[in-house]
């Protein structure tokens, strides 16, 4: 019987132990998923419409405009949006007949001549075919331009108006320093209007 009781206590020390010691055995299996892909999507800008670049072959004064239509779509796979931008100001040259300057001894920079200039830019993005006041995503000057940014789907095609003038006022908006509108005569500019595409990532914890 003390024997039977000795036994007994040595199990249950030895119970308690690996209890204690967390070394309990489990069945185990593993199996595979094979194959798994992820690709990512694309965001891929294509340019098509009217006429652009904007070339203006007559001469302009103050009070002229003229508008173009031009389009974007988004020929990728996912969605992004879209600003643009005016860069790369140079001084005419090639066809352009620069006429004699009145004032030899005033330059005018391309930069300047962009500060006067100015573009009206209109995104039909409700697809009407109508050009709406609440549809301008910029309205200033030419140089320093960055319009709002529009939302583009994959397959999206929208439909934007450019319409550049000239105020009657020729005086830098910016600075007013300007006092003689007559030093922007003979001078123009020449620029690139550009498309930028962006895509955002939001990261939900």
């Amino acid at each position: 019987m003390t024997r039977n009781i000795f036994t007994s206590a040595i199990l249950l020390a030895l119970l308690s132990l690996l209890v204690g010691s967390g070394t309990f055995a489990y069945f185990s299996d593993v199996e595979a998923s094979t194959g798994n892909m992820i690709t990512a999507g694309t965001f891929d800008l294509e340019l098509s419409g009217q006429s652009l670049p904007f070339q203006v072959w007559e001469y302009v004064m103050p009070g002229w405009s003229e508008s173009q239509t031009h389009g974007v779509r988004n020929i990728g796979s996912i969605a992004g949006e879209v600003y643009i931008t005016a860069e790369n100001f140079a001084e005419p040259t090639g066809n352009w007949a620069e006429p004699d300057e009145p004032e030899s001894s005033v330059e005018v920079s391309a930069e300047d001549f962009a500060k006067i200039l100015f573009m009206k830019i209109y995104a039909d993005i409700d697809k009407d075919h109508d050009f709406e006041e609440d549809e301008v995503i910029y309205d200033g000057p030419v140089y320093g331009m960055e319009t709002e940014r529009f939302g583009i789907d994959p397959g999206e095609y929208i439909c934007l108006k450019f319409l550049a003038y000239l105020p009657i006022d020729l005086d830098d908006p910016a600075t007013a320093e300007n006092e003689d509108d007559n030093l922007y005569q003979a001078d123009g500019v020449v620029f690139d209007i550009v498309f930028h595409g962006t895509t955002e990532i939001t990261i939900t914890p």
